[in-house]
């Protein structure tokens, strides 16, 4: 009974550590799933949680502890594992399961290796090495607009870029783009566009299914300049209470308002939509029983007048002249899809320069952005992420600077020979410590000066990654080296204003 309670909580620990990533515990084989990475893209947010299943014994041994120390990333990315409370511990006698997120937002394109270092302790050694492999790649940026009718994507983020525009709405009589860089263009498909500098551009879309124009009439207004025969008697002894009809082929389709006991000259304003090809008049009136003057007999037809698409001064109704105006309008067609969008561009990095030291064998970058990440032959140096580098091996070498948006710019390639020797002979007796390997003890010898005690010490392998870091006590110290791969290792020392830094080179 207590061993299962202690097993239970040690399943609820675990179960409480585990916030960061979830674990997928339909997998049943030793390994890590998936064991290819899904692809990612620059500027967009990568989320992704591998699971692994840990072996509980080897060789007849068991494994008592597993401990992640280190997940090489390309950058802009991070890891996290599910027992972070547990500094990444493992026991595979009590679960072989575990889990690790890696997240962020990639800012460099490429096709990385990503190296998961772990240590094993078994029942008869602590410490041993092991390392995982995972192949991971993160796609170029791909700052693209989308809606219903066309959609844009620009080769990066960043100006001077070219944006490439797609036509969702194909096959109609008639398209009009503005681009929002000065170009315009009639095309189904067009051209590919440049946008030299950063900046807000307003995309503006329209698409046609006819092009037809159509012509609008409208009597905007008619004046009644005056007017004779109305009333009881002739001339008339009342005051005219005048209004007139609009007649189309015969059928009334408009009737002002009578305006009473007012002599012309008087004015309207209709406002009245007309077609062409169709036979328009216009019929003058006088009212008198219409509006209950009934003593003067029916209303007074004055006369008719035959409109034309145009306008009229001083024509004749009967015994009334009239004035009108009609207003011709060319109305465009309408679009059957209408979009607007904004692509925005951001500014690109300086163009980093490259200044070569031949005796420190090293490299140093000026006009850099925010990150940096340096490559060898065109591979990218995980981990190498400071404005210099420290040579270790020939070879062709360049540096990309990327800013906060994503944007990249590399610099010249240059082809540096080092001087192997050199570089061995750099630990020299007048530097401030000196480093030396015992190959029976298994032991890095570092010997400081008096003066560099408290000391912080730090051990790098050359591609970046930390591998410890202790104070100095004493003018000796010896660090065990039997547990460390064959390669090259930089040890830097730190106090106050001291800075120094040595490389070694451990072959077993």
């Amino acid at each position: 009974m207590k061993k299962t309670l202690t097993l239970l909580c040690l399943l609820l620990s675990q179960t409480l550590l585990a916030q960061n990533c979830n674990i997928d515990y339909s997998q049943n084989q030793v390994g890590l799933y998936p064991n290819q990475l899904p692809v990612g893209t620059v500027g967009s947010t990568y989320n992704e949680d591998i699971t692994f299943v840990l072996p509980t014994d080897t060789l007849g041994y068991d494994f008592l502890n597993f401990q992640i120390v280190s997940v090489n990333l390309p950058l802009g990315l991070s890891w996290t594992c599910n027992t972070n409370l547990n500094n990444c511990n493992y026991n595979p006698q009590t679960s072989p399961y575990g889990c690790v997120n890696i997240n962020g937002v990639p800012l460099l394109a490429g096709a990385y290796n990503i190296e998961v270092n772990v240590l094993a302790d078994l029942s008869i050694i602590n410490g041993y090495p092991i390392l995982f492999e995972l192949e991971l790649q993160i796609l170029p940026a791909s700052n693209s607009g989308i809606n219903n009718s066309f959609s844009y994507q620009v080769d990066q983020p960043c100006a001077p870029a070219l944006a490439t525009f797609n036509n969702q709405e194909p096959g109609l009589a008639f398209y009009s783009w503005d681009f929002g860089n000065g170009a315009s263009s009639n095309a189904e498909h067009p051209s590919p566009q440049y946008y030299p500098s950063a900046g807000y551009y307003p995309i503006q879309y329209a698409a046609y299914a006819q092009i037809d124009t159509i012509i609008h009439f409208e009597l905007t207004a008619f004046n009644l300049l005056n007017m004779s025969n109305y009333g009881e008697n002739f001339p008339s002894f009342e005051e005219a209470d005048p209004y007139f009809k609009v007649k189309k082929n015969g059928q009334v389709i408009y009737q002002s308002a009578v305006v009473i006991d007012q002599n012309p000259p008087l004015t309207w304003w209709p406002n009245l939509n007309l077609e062409l090809g169709q036979n328009y008049t216009i019929e003058i009136w006088e009212a008198d029983q219409s509006i209950g003057e009934n003593y003067f007999g029916a209303d007074d037809y004055i006369g008719n007048h035959t409109l034309n698409m145009g306008s009229c001064n001083g024509c004749y109704a009967g015994t009334a002249q009239i004035s009108y105006q009609i207003t011709m309008t060319n109305i465009n067609p309408i679009p059957s899809f209408q979009h607007t969008d904004t692509l925005t561009l951001y500014e690109s990095p300086d163009v980093p320069a490259l200044q070569h030291d031949s005796t420190l064998q090293q490299l140093t970058a000026i006009q850099t952005s925010s990150y940096l990440q340096w490559y060898r032959n065109g591979v990218p140096l995980l981990g190498q992420n400071q404005n210099s580098l420290n040579l270790e091996e020939s070879g062709y070498y360049h540096l990309l600077t990327v800013n906060q948006y994503g944007c990249a710019q590399s610099s010249d390639t240059l082809f540096i020979t080092v001087d192997i020797a050199a570089v061995d002979e750099d630990n020299s007796a007048s530097a401030s410590f000196h480093l030396t390997i015992d190959q029976l003890t298994k032991q890095l010898r570092i010997e400081l000066e008096p003066e560099l005690i408290g000391a912080q010490i730090e051990l790098w392998q050359i591609d970046g990654r930390l591998i410890d870091t202790w104070k100095s006590v004493q003018t000796i110290e010896n660090y065990p080296i039997d547990l460390l791969f064959n390669g090259i290792y930089l040890v830097k020392l730190s106090k106050g204003n001291v800075m120094i830094d040595r490389k070694v080179s451990i072959v077993h």
